[in-house]
């Protein structure tokens, strides 16, 4: 008698354990869950903040760039595909093909430079004839907001039509080094652009 009340209590012991073991799995279970919840709402938030951060620096850095009589008043970006909407100031959205080319240019600009300032690292920018099309506002804009703040090392390509006098002045304490392409057969780089004399003539 004693024997099988003994091998009772060593069953009922045995499933004990089992069911302590299973509570123990279904807990680590619910844990996880959890957990794996916590993080998505985390990265959720996350993107969020970085998006509506992103947004208003590029709309910042924008406005910056463009004339005064732009019609653009914010860049929206899409929570879920990331596309980018222009805001007008009447609250109605832009048609990107409607704007000129010019402003195409700073909108470009815009997301580049706001890029580059969210993810706080500064990256090598080469820029090919981008004053062709602008008017002397967003040149202007662009020459003394944008070249001397957009990186630590940008190169400019522009030919002698975008490339003014005063341009040239406004850039010069910035520049480093600077070459002009010359049709001359036996001098094809010249190691100056315009002589310095120039700019202490103005």
């Amino acid at each position: 008698m004693l024997e099988e009340r003994g091998k009772v209590d060593n069953t009922i012991k045995e499933l004990e354990e089992g069911i302590v073991c299973i509570g123990e799995e279904y807990m680590k279970i619910d844990v996880s869950e959890k957990i794996k919840k916590i993080l998505d709402e985390f990265i959720d938030t996350t993107i969020k903040s970085k998006i509506e951060e992103l947004e208003k620096t590029i709309t910042e850095l924008y406005h910056k760039l463009a004339n005064k009589d732009d019609m653009v008043k914010e860049i929206k970006i899409d929570q879920k595909d990331l596309g980018t909407r222009l805001i007008g100031f009447d609250g109605e959205i832009i048609d990107k093909e409607s704007i000129s080319a010019g402003e195409k240019e700073i909108y470009a600009l815009s997301i580049l430079w706001g890029l580059s300032k969210i993810s706080n690292k500064k990256f090598p920018l080469v820029v090919d004839s981008l004053l062709a099309r602008l008017d002397n506002t967003h040149t202007d804009n662009i020459v003394k907001n944008f070249f001397p703040n957009s990186g630590e090392q940008v190169i400019v390509l522009g030919n002698n039509k975008e490339i003014s006098k005063k341009v040239y002045c406004d850039l010069m304490p910035h520049i480093n080094k600077e070459y002009k392409l010359s049709f001359d057969e036996n001098n094809k780089l010249i190691d100056y652009y315009f002589k310095e004399s120039v700019c202490q003539a103005n």
